[in-house]
């Protein structure tokens, strides 16, 4: 854990308010105009990254969904066609079940 401990200011304190002002610039307190815009860019970028990431996983998502769909509809298909198959070689040639 960091320590939060706040350092002396006494000596910087002894230059006035340019002492203060480095204090509060050192202990990040207090940041230059070019600085905290540069941050609030990159904050926009990332988020922006991070929806078209989203985007994208959700796009895979549903990928992935309708290729499963895909695999069902035709395994379905398959199993009505031999089901269709089996009753017609039942009824040419007799349940194979029942006794002759």
């Amino acid at each position: 854990m960091p320590d939060l401990a706040i350092p002396d200011p006494g000596p910087l304190l002894d230059y006035g308010l340019v002492g203060i002002i480095l204090f509060l610039i050192i202990r990040g307190w207090l940041a230059p105009k070019p600085t905290i815009d540069q941050l609030k860019s990159e904050v926009a970028y990332l988020r922006k990254l991070l929806a078209q990431s989203e985007a994208a996983h959700e796009k895979t998502r549903e990928a992935r969904h309708l290729e499963a769909a895909g695999a069902n509809a035709a395994a379905l298909a398959t199993a009505r066609a031999n089901e269709v198959l089996l009753t017609d070689l039942r009824d040419l040639h007799g349940d194979p079940e029942e006794p002759t």
